[in-house]
């Protein structure tokens, strides 16, 4: 579905772009073309969102926790800063992280932990921000048909969100604790997914154009 600016190459799940099949919409009497954005996503959003998950911490402000929602689909990929977002919504700080863990403890978002050698640094530096359900997340963001993906301006960004998201829903399904994380070094350079296992550290994200990704697929 999503045409984007990156892509990694080197994460399995990435071979499912190259399909362009869209996971469990196979199993229906329907093709993912045939179930429109606005069919499938505004019943999500209202009753399991907007009713269970936010009931979990007694949520009264059903306006404002519907744009945080949005808030945090307009930041998937970046470093989750709770003063950011409780400037931008008018509340405290403490009450972001609240609503933060609300969507968490709701399997809506999760957070990738920066990897340090220093175990305590990964626990006390910023986490970035993702989506288990992309699809969601580019609906949150007005996203509606598949062509206006083609210029708006976080298409990369919610293409890292669904390789990596893949990745840690394929460790969820296999009951086993994900052992993703990213590193930034001092100058910005980047890593968007790194694997450890025991004492095995593997950087499995290789970022990769559009253009050199559209070469790849001709």
């Amino acid at each position: 579905m999503i045409p984007a600016r990156w892509v990694v190459l080197s994460c399995p799940a990435a071979r499912i772009i190259f399909s362009w099949k869209v996971g469990l919409l196979n199993l229906f009497p329907f093709t993912a073309e045939e179930l429109a954005p606005t069919d499938l996503f505004p019943p999500y959003v209202h009753t399991y969102i907007e009713r269970d998950v936010r009931t979990l911490k007694n949520i009264g402000d059903l306006d404002r926790f519907h744009r945080f929602l949005q808030l945090c689909a307009g930041r998937v990929g970046q470093l989750f800063n709770a003063s950011s977002l409780a400037n931008d919504l008018g509340i405290d700080h403490k009450t972001a992280r609240s609503w933060l863990s609300v969507l968490q403890a709701g399997y809506v978002v999760f957070l990738l932990g920066p990897h340090h050698r220093n175990f305590n640094k990964r626990v006390t530096r910023q986490s970035k921000l993702y989506f288990y359900d992309t699809g969601l997340a580019a609906f949150l963001t007005g996203i509606r048909k598949r062509h206006e993906l083609e210029t708006f301006h976080l298409r990369g960004a919610l293409f890292e969100n669904f390789i990596i998201s893949e990745y840690i829903k394929g460790m969820h399904h296999r009951g086993l604790e994900p052992d993703a994380w990213f590193f930034r070094d001092s100058t910005g350079n980047e890593v968007d997914l790194i694997i450890q296992r025991a004492d095995d550290v593997r950087a499995v994200a290789r970022l990769l154009s559009w253009r050199d990704l559209s070469a790849l697929r001709d």
